[in-house]
């Protein structure tokens, strides 16, 4: 491992810049069920969950309906991945830390369709591992996970988040909770859930991160 220091990524809103795909693969689902509210990208931005559940209770779908919306919304997902891209600068950021830290992404989505998405993208070289559906538990669960297989201080570990969900998990396994607001969530919401840092750039996040790492 390099060093003694870990940057836990989330994959959505943080790698990829997904938030507008995933609101077609929603609206899909919901005329493929016959709902006839539509989301919208701002539906995302206060969402307690970033998880489509959570968006189906967030346009007021009825509870049995949910299960459908969710199924036929990750099926389109699924063979529409190559059509996501990642966010400008992503891959000079993978670069730069993987010189620092040991990369990991943990996601709520499918490791089956982000291992596949990496190779595509050409980052995939940058990870030592995916923690996501298949991998049981939370992301706090993942978070302890990693810390334990790892055996490093939960301190050590720094977990990059776009979502109040991403922050409170990373404080449940009481690692480093960093916010990023290019991704989904705004500032303000971000800063709800008492992250130990939030970051609007990328160059920023990097800068942070060399310093704080060089002194760990």
């Amino acid at each position: 491992m390099i060093g003694q220091a870990v940057v836990a990524f989330d994959y959505d809103g943080v790698l990829l810049d997904s938030a507008e795909h995933n609101i077609k693969a929603a609206c899909y689902a919901c005329e493929q069920i016959k709902y006839s509210k539509l989301p919208c990208v701002t539906d995302l931005q206060y969402l307690p969950t970033m998880s489509f559940e959570a968006l189906a209770h967030q346009i007021k779908m009825p509870k049995h309906l949910h299960k459908d919306f969710v199924y036929k919304t990750m099926a389109y997902l699924d063979n529409t991945t190559d059509k996501v891209d990642l966010f400008a600068g992503i891959e000079q950021t993978l670069k730069r830390l993987s010189k620092i830290a040991t990369l990991v992404i943990i996601t709520a989505n499918h490791e089956s369709v982000v291992k596949p998405t990496l190779n595509r993208k050409g980052i995939n070289k940058y990870f030592t591992q995916v923690l996501g559906e298949e991998t049981a538990g939370n992301k706090a669960d993942k978070l302890k996970k990693l810390q334990k297989d790892m055996s490093i201080n939960a301190n050590s570990i720094f977990m990059i988040g776009d979502a109040t969900s991403d922050i409170k998990h990373a404080l449940q396994a009481d690692v480093q909770a960093i916010g990023v607001t290019w991704g989904y969530q705004p500032f303000n919401h971000l800063k709800s859930a008492n992250p130990h840092h939030i970051f609007n750039t990328q160059e920023a996040l990097v800068d942070f991160l060399n310093k704080t790492i060089a002194i760990t």
